[in-house]
């Protein structure tokens, strides 16, 4: 299906993928998860750089 449950633009994230496409709705819930999701990605020691549509530089890493 290649599609993206996270809003480049928006930052936001749709709340499923159903068997006709996405569903629209951004709820809480789903964004929270969403951003919950990538700050578990940057506490990884070797990753420096996630393609969010925003670029980071390494000093801002902890």
């Amino acid at each position: 299906m290649n599609l993206s449950l996270y809003d480049y633009k928006t930052g936001g994230c749709y709340d499923s993928i159903t068997p006709t496409g996405i569903n629209r709705n951004q709820g809480a819930e789903s964004t929270l998860a969403c951003l919950i999701s990538f700050l578990n990605m940057y506490s990884l020691d070797d990753i420096t750089e996630i393609d969010l549509g925003l670029k980071i530089s390494e000093s801002d890493v902890d």
